[in-house]
């Protein structure tokens, strides 16, 4: 993304890259003004991307052994669903379905990524929401992340939770282990 100046991001001024296993890297997608949420899918064929602003969350065919990206399309739209806020932090579950926090929109959204329809919308006392993911010994508890700063006073009063960690449990569903990752220079 673009330096912030004054608070303001400059849209279209960034771009999304590929860091690979020889040290290069890779322009992906140009241009893009806040790269945000990533996902793939259990079997890796399907890379999940959020560019904030653009207020939609895309779906790429992926290719793991190129890490190539190709047939961009809108998996869901927050415009077209009426949905407040900007999509950023995002995670999927075991069945392949996004889960995105919504940042000046104080959910969680469950998208099914087959349908793009709406699952679940699941309100906190917070109105940054800026990421999920999942943990606990069985992957099934969903952790949400929030913002304080850039809250006014009354906005900070309203909403003292701002700035927390959530977590949410009973949602019958789990995450998905993460391949790990280690790079050796």
């Amino acid at each position: 993304m673009a330096r912030e100046h004054n608070g303001v991001i400059a849209n279209d001024k960034g771009s999304l890259y590929r860091f690979d296993n020889d040290q290069t890297v890779e322009r992906m997608l140009s241009p893009v003004s806040i790269s945000n949420g990533l996902a793939w899918n259990s079997n890796n064929t399907i890379f999940y991307y959020i560019d904030s602003p653009t207020k939609v969350v895309f779906a790429f065919d992926y290719d793991i052994a190129s890490g190539n990206i190709a047939n961009k399309r809108v998996v869901f739209n927050f415009t077209d669903n009426k949905i407040d806020g900007v999509p950023d932090g995002m995670t999927i579950d075991a069945n392949d379905n996004l889960w995105i926090a919504v940042h000046d929109g104080a959910v969680v959204l469950n998208v099914d990524t087959k349908t793009g329809e709406l699952i679940h919308k699941i309100e906190l006392p917070a109105t940054k929401l800026t990421s999920v993911a999942f943990g606990g010994p069985d992957l099934d508890v969903l952790y949400v992340t929030s913002a304080y700063g850039g809250l006014n006073a009354i906005e900070r009063q309203n909403k003292p939770d701002s700035g927390c960690v959530f977590t949410i449990e009973g949602l019958g569903v789990r995450g998905v282990q993460s391949d790990d990752c280690v790079l050796r220079m």
